[in-house]
């Protein structure tokens, strides 16, 4: 339904998915197999977390070869590839966005499994970083990122719904990153601090969801301000 009502994805179109094999990708992976004729779903091997890494593009293979879904996997050296001052965060955005860019083509479109968690995760950093309403709602169902189509389809799914979801369907061994625990990446602790906080303090976290979904309006309605502004000053 969140496909059709944003027009995320071509009835024939190829989709590449980002499957890391944790619970989002994989969820994500088996939904538009279900739905969709040409999936491919791609594991990208950031080279982080030595054996461990290993094993995530085993099982996410494997779990492949099971279901009948094309796979691959690639190899980003995110250690050798960083580039001075930047982050290992921000280094494996660039490869992965560069990956993408490189090898997917213009009739495809990349899906990922981010969803509304990850979206409350997302503007509370960018809240706390000063960003204006477009960068606060800048996690969007479709974005053209360096003419590549991102979507987003799980983005009114929470996690737990996720979960719920996989274990519906019998698979309880989906892939679970250590470093997700460590708090001295921000995210991480925006996840395990902040929104516990908040949650004890408030009772919920809805109205995150709520004020999130105002300032996607709000950014939409700016941005074609801007564009009919631009256009007309254009035509004199």
């Amino acid at each position: 339904a969140f496909i059709r009502k944003h027009r995320l994805i071509g009835a024939e179109q190829p989709i590449r998915v980002g499957f890391s094999g944790g619970a989002d990708s994989t969820a994500l992976t088996l939904l538009l197999n279900d739905a969709f004729p040409h999936v491919e779903a791609v594991h990208l091997n950031h080279h982080l977390r030595g054996d461990d890494a290993a094993a995530d593009a085993a099982w996410c293979a494997e779990f492949c070869r099971q279901r009948g879904i094309a796979y691959t996997v690639a190899d980003l050296d995110v250690t050798a590839d960083r580039r001075p001052g930047e982050g290992i965060e921000e280094a494996g955005r660039r490869l992965r966005l560069d990956y993408w860019r490189q090898t997917t083509d213009r009739a495809s479109v990349v899906a990922l499994g981010h969803h509304a968690d990850d979206c409350i995760e997302d503007l509370l950093l960018r809240l706390a970083r000063g960003a204006g309403a477009g960068g606060l709602a800048s996690m969007r169902p479709t974005r053209d990122l360096g003419g590549v189509r991102v979507v987003r389809p799980l983005l009114d799914v929470r996690r737990t719904d996720v979960e719920h979801f996989l274990r519906e369907h019998g698979i309880e061994d989906w892939r679970r990153d250590a470093s997700n625990d460590d708090a001295t990446f921000r995210r991480n602790a925006v996840r395990h601090q902040w929104l516990p906080l908040m949650l004890q303090t408030v009772g919920h976290d809805t109205g995150l969801l709520r004020s999130l979904e105002a300032l996607r309006d709000d950014a939409d309605c700016l941005h074609d301000i801007a564009c009919r502004s631009v256009h007309a000053v254009e035509s004199v």
